[in-house]
């Protein structure tokens, strides 16, 4: 019914299939936390560097920054409230 050469040469390249497969999952999993640590740091760095009287528009930035930087690694939820500040994440 099956001939085992082709079986075993099915199986083989399969194989190689699959591999390259997890090696091109892995390197877009280490993208993108290359791309989320840039943007995270990026946010930090506006925050702590914007110049005198550009707050209403650095601040947004900012935290537009680092919300995208907690998307790319795999938040799906962020609260944050005021005063007091109280915030969490969820994945």
């Amino acid at each position: 019914m099956y001939d085992p050469e082709e079986l075993a040469l099915f199986t083989r390249v399969r194989s190689e299939v699959h591999k390259e497969f997890i090696a091109q999952q892995e390197k877009t999993k280490r993208l993108t936390l290359i791309i989320g640590s840039v943007s995270f740091i990026s946010g930090l760095l506006v925050l702590g560097f914007y110049p005198e009287g550009r707050a209403m528009t650095s601040i947004p930035a900012a935290i537009g920054l680092v919300i995208f930087a907690a998307g790319a690694f795999g938040y799906n939820r962020l609260w944050g409230k005021g005063v007091n500040f109280e915030f969490s994440a969820e994945k």
